[in-house]
């Protein structure tokens, strides 16, 4: 039994049945079709619970290797850098672009201070464990090296440079509430995808 209102899951289940999808025992194929969302509103929430707790749990874990793994899947790294007098975050940006990838999943976000536009921050996520991050820090050395020469031209200092492990996602909206990192609500979800996809093609 998937949810613990019994007229709901069997209503579902006849559901599956009627589109086409049950399979067997092949559940997650019958809940993750979109028409059993649209046709059943009120269990699309339920439905949605179930596989973000089990779906998206075990497809994490397959990236990490195992239910009971360590590895940390997710780094965060920030900066936050002041532009020299007259240069605009524009000029910034045409110097802080990389001229080719790093090689894993990464996202990349850059912002202006709304109280000075001089201050820009930077905020990027890597899908990589700590021993990935090392060892792909030596990789783009040279490259980086060459692109952090070109960001000194028009910024005035690095106020901060750190690196953190993503530890919690939490979703304010309305009621707040805890979001597994890379679970189907999770905004990371990409890269974790981005990442579990190379895997499977190496």
């Amino acid at each position: 039994m998937l949810f613990d209102d019994v007229a709901v899951d069997a209503e579902l289940a006849v559901l599956a049945d009627t589109v086409g999808l049950w399979e067997g025992s092949d559940v997650e194929a019958a809940w993750l079709h979109p028409a059993v969302a649209r046709l059943i509103p009120t269990a699309a929430a339920m439905a949605m619970r179930f596989i973000n707790r089990y779906v998206s749990t075990r497809a994490l874990r397959r990236v990490v290797g195992g239910s009971d793994a360590k590895e940390k899947l997710m780094i965060v790294s920030v900066f936050v850098r002041r532009l020299k007098e007259g240069h605009t975050f524009e000029q910034f940006i045409a110097e802080w672009e990389a001229d080719k990838g790093f090689g894993v999943p990464t996202r990349v976000f850059n912002s202006v201070s709304l109280d000075d536009p001089r201050d820009i921050l930077t905020i990027g996520f890597v899908a990589v464990s700590m021993e990935e991050l090392a060892e792909g820090l030596k990789n783009v050395a040279t490259q980086e090296s060459v692109r952090h020469e070109r960001i000194d031209t028009v910024i005035e200092s690095t106020k901060l440079k750190c690196m953190y492990d993503v530890a919690t996602e939490h979703d304010f909206t309305n009621d707040p509430r805890v979001i597994e990192v890379g679970s189907v609500e999770s905004l990371l979800t990409g890269l974790i995808q981005e990442r579990e996809l190379g895997a499977e093609h190496e």
